[in-house]
Order: C-alpha cells, then sequence, then structure tokens
C-alpha cells in the first residue's frame, strides 16, 4: 500500500505554515526521520491537527520536554481515509510492511471469539478458541462479542444434544472410571457406549449447521412442538425443560448472534462514507479479503443498489497458502469483527453478506444514514512509535 503524499519538514518555515499542506482530514499518517526511519505511524480524525499537536514542543506537569519530535522528524507521508474502519485497514497493512517484528503489539484489535468444532479428533469435541485455521476437517462458529456469548452458545448446543460434559473422560475411555454426568443422564453417555463415536460426531456436526439462520429458526420450531406433545401427554417436566431451552434459544438468537455463522461462508457489506457528503464507498469482506468498489453518488442509490449487492455476492474464499498468509487472513477477520461489535457509533453500516435486507430496505438505512449530515469525526486509532 502506497501513500497518498510526502512531504520534506521545510527548516525555513514555522510548523502551522508548513503544515498547511497537510489535508485537514481523517487518515494515516507517518512520520519518519533523516534516514527515512519511521519514527511515528498512527490514525487521525485530522491528519493536519494530529501532526501539529505531535511536533510542537510540549511538556509535562512536571516542566520537563517530552520526545521532541519535531527534532528528529524530516518529513512525513500520509493516506487519506474516510472512515474508523478504513483507516484501522490501511493501518494494518501499512504497520505489517514497516513494522514487520512487532506491528502485532500496535493493533487497535484483538482476535475474535468463535466456537471450534474439532472434528478431526478420534471422537469430536467443541470449545471457545480466538485462534481460528483454515476449515476442514474442524469448523468454527462465530464471530462472537466475547467469551460470554461463545459459553452460551456451548452450553445451549451441550444440552440440547446431550454433548459430553468431561472430555478428559473421552480421552480415557478405556478408563475404568464412570463420568458422573453420564450416570445421571445429563449426556448422551458416548463414553459408556450408549453412542458409537460416529453418531456422536453426527451431533456435533448438526451443531455446525447452527451457523446458519434458517437452521436455528427450524430448531426453535421443533422444540415447540416436542414441548406441546409433552404438555398434551401431561409430561409436564419435559415441556418446562423444552420450553427453557426455547427461551434460552431465543435470547441467544436476539443478542449474539447476530454476526455468527460458519466461517467458510464470512462476509460482509460494508457501505463507508466517500470523498465527500455527496458520496458513499462500498467494501466487499469475504473472509480476510477486504476490497473497495466504485464510489457512488448517494443521490443515485436507488438506480445503483442492485449493481452493489451483485458486486458483493459471495464467492469462493481465497485460502492462505503460507504461515504469513494466514495470519494477515486471521488479522483481517478479526479487524472486521471488531467492528461488527463495535459499541460506539461508527461511519459505517455493516450487513452480512448472506442476511442482506430487501433492497428498499437496504436503500432507506443508507439515504438515513449518510443524508443527514451525522456522520461522525473519525477518532485517533492505533499508533505506533
Amino acid at each position: 500500500m502506497d501513500f497518498d503524499d510526502s512531504i520534506e519538514v521545510p527548516g525555513d518555515q514555522d510548523l502551522k505554515h508548513w503544515t498547511l499542506k497537510l489535508p485537514a482530514k481523517a487518515g494515516v499518517y507517518l512520520l519518519w526521520g533523516e534516514k527515512n526511519e519511521p519514527i511515528l505511524l498512527a490514525t487521525a480524525g485530522n491528519v493536519r491537527a494530529a501532526v501539529r499537536r505531535k511536533l510542537q514542543v510540549n511538556t509535562d506537569q512536571t516542566g520537563k520536554q517530552r520526545t521532541q519530535l519535531d527534532k528528529i522528524t524530516k518529513g512525513l507521508s500520509w493516506i487519506q481515509a474516510n472512515s474508523t474502519f478504513v483507516a484501522y485497514g490501511q493501518f494494518h497493512q501499512l504497520a505489517r510492511k514497516i513494522y514487520p517484528e512487532k506491528y502485532r503489539q500496535m493493533l487497535g484489535f484483538k482476535d475474535a471469539w468463535w466456537v471450534k468444532i474439532c472434528l478431526s479428533e478420534r471422537i469430536g469435541t467443541m470449545r471457545a478458541s480466538k485462534k481460528i485455521a483454515v476449515p476442514g476437517p474442524d469448523e468454527y462458529i462465530g464471530p462472537w462479542p466475547n467469551a460470554k456469548a461463545v459459553k452460551n452458545f456451548i452450553d445451549l448446543a451441550t444440552d440440547m444434544y446431550g454433548l459430553c460434559r468431561n472430555y478428559e473422560m473421552l480421552r480415557k475411555m478405556n478408563s475404568k472410571k464412570i463420568c458422573t454426568y453420564a450416570q445421571m443422564a445429563k449426556c448422551c453417555g458416548v463414553c459408556l457406549g450408549k453412542m458409537s463415536a460416529k453418531e456422536y460426531r453426527g451431533l456435533l456436526e448438526e451443531v455446525v449447521g447452527w451457523a446458519e439462520r434458517e437452521k436455528r429458526l427450524e430448531k426453535q420450531e421443533q422444540l415447540k412442538e416436542q414441548m406441546n406433545q409433552a404438555a398434551e401427554k401431561l409430561e409436564f417436566e419435559a415441556a418446562a425443560n423444552k420450553k427453557k431451552l426455547l427461551k434460552r434459544m431465543i435470547e441467544l438468537e436476539n443478542q449474539d448472534t447476530v454476526w455468527a455463522g460458519n466461517l467458510r461462508q464470512f462476509g460482509v457489506l460494508v457501505i463507508a462514507p466517500g470523498a465527500d457528503r455527496k458520496h458513499i464507498q462500498p467494501w466487499r469482506v469475504n473472509g480476510g479479503t477486504i476490497q473497495s468498489g466504485e464510489a457512488m453518488e448517494l443521490d443515485q442509490i436507488e438506480t445503483q443498489i442492485r449493481s452493489i449487492v451483485a458486486w458483493a455476492k459471495p464467492t469462493a474464499q481465497q485460502w492462505p497458502t503460507n504461515q504469513d498468509e494466514l495470519q494477515q487472513w486471521r488479522e483481517s477477520i478479526s479487524m472486521v469483527s471488531y467492528f461488527l461489535f463495535r459499541r460506539h457509533s461508527d461511519q459505517c453500516l455493516y450487513y452480512k453478506l448472506d442476511n442482506l435486507p430487501k433492497t428498499a430496505d437496504l436503500v432507506e438505512q443508507i439515504k438515513s444514514k449518510f443524508k443527514r449530515g451525522k456522520i461522525a469525526p473519525l477518532k485517533t486509532g492505533p499508533k505506533a512509535q
């Protein structure tokens, strides 16, 4: 990734004068020294104002001068960004290139949470994970906003299908010890031979199917039917248990599964601000690949929305083929996931590609977001020195 422009610090002009050449817009900037060595890489809501703050002489409360960046900075480069999402993406790519050994500590986001379905093991297991890999044979469901959401999903799936609650026992199936959960009929009893390993893997594969919202809704309907049938047979305890599971499923659906899906189908459409308030910029996320589309006039969105949706249509993912590509793929997915769960305001709209709204609703949401002039300013994000 190249910078938009660069400038050397003129020694015969004051700070306020020569920085007028810098854009008073959001972006990523790099301060560099006499030998073109990097000094500071950072994002800013206003590049010009940020550079002025960094290069002016500052003193702390004790009266001691801080690092005098104005004395060692010989020039700077910058690239414009129109949203926090775009700025973080630019910072990520530049940091990888400029600081290959330490850039991971500079990133303003952390790895997302996932549910890992380990089908590569003799008897499959399910666990929380923050480190994803290319699916197959293991599968990943996510992303999730936090560890609590992952636990809620795993606990619900475990109760729903009677999955093993003691994986250590599965690893010691030849042991003479008997699992307490199996004795209490709290699980399917695979460790006691009540179910074969193949049948148990089939249950885990059903859980993988939960990554699709339609499958979860189907399961809700099944629970309703089972609850009603149990009530008709006066099996009130069974009916109550089904009712509790149904309630937990509905609560999970409303809160934490908005973005959850199979990692194989991880795709997001991002509608970001354009270079001015008359334009928008679509971005397509397909796995770990993030691509920008053509900027479009906001007034033409009604006629252009179908082309945006067609362009963003999910395609076969490009899986990483080496360790470096794998790391970048993970980081890109983590960055996108970070924005999907941001609690504060952002300049962009985010849509799951396999669950896009109707075109009329999409148009209305875009116009409502960008035509009212309420696009939040880009806040300062990650920086590295």
